[in-house]
């Protein structure tokens, strides 16, 4: 209840990966810099001393934003990416319990990328060391479309109005 979805002027979200929603706060600052509106709004009403006021759940940019076309390498895309499955033993875990595994080892002059990564338990990783293992998948670069329809059910729906916004194209 404290966050707020922040939309482009497209009226979709600016990123689904991770998801473009801030602080209430951050939010109302940006309403009085006039570079967002606010479109809907929770039931809890703010007070300052001058100004009382509902909290914003969902606001819209008065400027249109580029979204991004590829996903970011980053430690939670990659594990979205393998669906918090380690690579070598098959098993689920959770974010907590996975470690990034580079197919060839840095050591043997393995690079830190989406081609060479993979999600690895700890004792699998550890198991592995700097020995070349082919993982169940092979690694890949996946696309931004292809992260936010994985994300898509793990998307915290904070306010009934965030429903008609956060849809994944079909097409991507």
């Amino acid at each position: 209840m404290s966050t707020t979805l922040i939309l482009n002027a497209d009226h979709r979200p600016i990123s689904l990966v991770p998801l473009s929603a801030v602080p209430w706060q951050h939010a109302i600052k940006l309403h009085w810099l006039n570079r967002v509106t606010i479109l809907h709004s929770y039931d809890t009403v703010i007070h300052s001393p001058s100004l009382s006021m509902q909290m914003p759940a969902v606001a819209v940019t008065n400027k249109f934003y580029r979204i991004p076309q590829e996903a970011k390498f980053t430690r939670n895309n990659l594990f979205l990416r393998d669906t918090f499955t380690c690579q070598y033993c098959a098993e689920l875990f959770s974010q907590t319990e996975l470690t990034v595994d580079h197919v060839i080892p840095k050591s043997l002059g393995g690079g830190s990328n989406w081609e060479n990564c993979v999600a690895s338990c700890k004792s699998c990783n550890s198991m592995k060391g700097s020995d070349i293992i082919k993982p169940i998948r092979d690694p890949y670069k996946p696309s931004y479309w292809d992260l936010a329809k994985k994300k898509r059910n793990k998307i915290e729906i904070l306010h009934p109005s965030w429903e008609q916004y956060i849809k994944i194209p079909e097409v991507a």
